[in-house]
């Protein structure tokens, strides 16, 4: 298999991709393009002799083909890629921001031409649901009609006099039953068949057989994005809910043809780096704010409560920060998080308007003297510090983080420069 590594914002030529058997102007090709304009057009856009990858962070692959796409935070100035450092640092990330324990992987495999991220987000997926099915599969009680011969429940009378006119042993009930056979291990059932075919991992598709062997009573259906809204959860589904989160992330990224029954041609999946940058950087403010903030402080993420403006009394567009810092329950300081990259010499221009307009609002709307913006750092570190008025103390500080280390032993460099950019004056 052809392995191509590359990062976002880049451009792969489609004779890189495509064999002459698949070239150009084929069905194969032109099933491809469909593929990327049916769900991926936001980014990957298509050009006359290849694909410019642009906010695109996962694999893509293409018959014989696959293409890694990298994070643009990880990319140096002397072009070396570490694909087994880079991998580790997204694994690590991934775990912390899907709030699942850290899984101890043999990390000279992130090197192999055919494992890619997508294999070891399946692997947390896959570790994490063993775990908690392992004592029993969810159950929940299920709404259940049967043509019966005992009575059970309630008899439904018009369908059973329909029904059963001139059969008095059998009677059609209705009754609720405490069952496996649920919404909620149907859908998993269906996430872990589909990571079955894509995983090119072997521990991968042995945990998928474990998986599905447990679940062979589960009936088999069809699962789209409309599918995890009809969910009823209740406070015994909590120990499943990052579970289905990133089932949904599965099925809604995860886009596959095949070529027929057995043999799958294209695959895409990408990763929402936005969510896993904001997740990331929360998740160490919460684990680390004594230490980063001192006592009495408290972190908020995701839970703001104010309006930009209001209708008759109706707020409207809520102002949600990604980090909010309390003290005894009142807001100091505002965190944002941009997935942007930030480059020494051009920071001016990278620092949109709308950032900063944003922050202006969240400022005032919870009365905070201090917002912070934070992008992931590339080549060098950057600083900036921006007043909203001459003669106040409100400012607005632009910084950005280093995620390059080794997050696995290293993330007390990360704690540390969070530490010194909440403090900065």
């Amino acid at each position: 298999m052809k392995n191509i590594i590359t990062f976002e914002y880049s451009e792969v030529k489609y004779a890189e991709i495509f064999d002459e058997e698949h070239s150009i102007g084929t069905k194969y090709f032109k099933k491809f393009i469909k593929s990327v304009e049916k769900k991926y057009k936001h980014c990957i856009k298509l050009e006359y002799d290849s694909i410019k990858l642009m906010n695109f962070v996962g694999v893509i692959k293409i018959n014989d083909c696959l293409i890694e796409v990298m994070p643009k935070m990880f990319k140096t100035s002397n072009q070396e890629i570490n694909k087994e450092l880079i991998y580790r640092n997204l694994y690590y990330m991934l775990d912390k921001a899907n709030k699942v324990k850290y899984r101890n992987v043999v990390t000279e495999e992130f090197n192999k031409a055919h494992v890619s991220i997508l294999d070891y987000y399946i692997n947390i997926f896959l570790q994490e649901l063993n775990d908690k099915i392992r004592p029993n599969l969810y159950h929940t009680y299920e709404n259940t009609i049967e043509n019966r011969r005992s009575i059970k429940g309630k008899i439904v009378v018009t369908k059973n006099l329909k029904k059963n006119l001139y059969n008095l042993s059998k009677n059609i009930c209705k009754y609720d039953e405490f069952t496996e056979n649920n919404l909620v291990n149907q859908i998993l059932k269906f996430t872990t068949k589909k990571m079955l075919k894509v995983t090119k991992w072997i521990k991968n598709k042995k945990l998928c057989k474990e998986i599905l062997n447990r679940m062979i009573d589960i009936e088999d259906i069809h699962v789209t994005n409309d599918t995890f809204y009809k969910i009823k959860h209740d406070k015994n589904l909590y120990y499943l809910e990052k579970i289905l989160s990133m089932a949904q992330n599965v099925v809604n990224n995860l886009f596959t043809t095949f070529e027929n029954k057995n043999k799958q041609d294209i695959f895409i999946f990408n990763f929402d780096m936005n969510f896993l940058f904001q997740e990331y950087i929360a998740k160490l403010l919460e684990e680390n704010k004594s230490y980063i903030l001192g006592e009495n402080m408290e972190v908020l993420t995701q839970k703001g409560k104010q309006y930009l403006v209001y209708d008759q009394g109706v707020g409207k567009l809520r102002l949600i920060p990604d980090v909010i810092i309390e003290e005894n329950k009142n807001p100091k300081i505002i965190i944002d998080t941009k997935y942007k990259i930030i480059s020494q010499g051009n920071s001016q221009s990278e620092i949109t308007r709308n950032d900063l307009f944003q922050m202006y609002a969240y400022m005032g709307k919870y009365h905070v003297e201090k917002a912070i913006l934070l992008y992931p750092e590339q080549t060098n570190s950057y600083k900036r510090k921006y007043q909203i008025d001459k003669d106040k103390k409100d400012e607005i500080f632009v910084c950005t983080v280093n995620l390059k280390v080794d997050l696995l032993t290293e993330e007390d460099q990360v704690i540390e420069q969070l530490k010194q950019i909440i403090l900065m004056t």
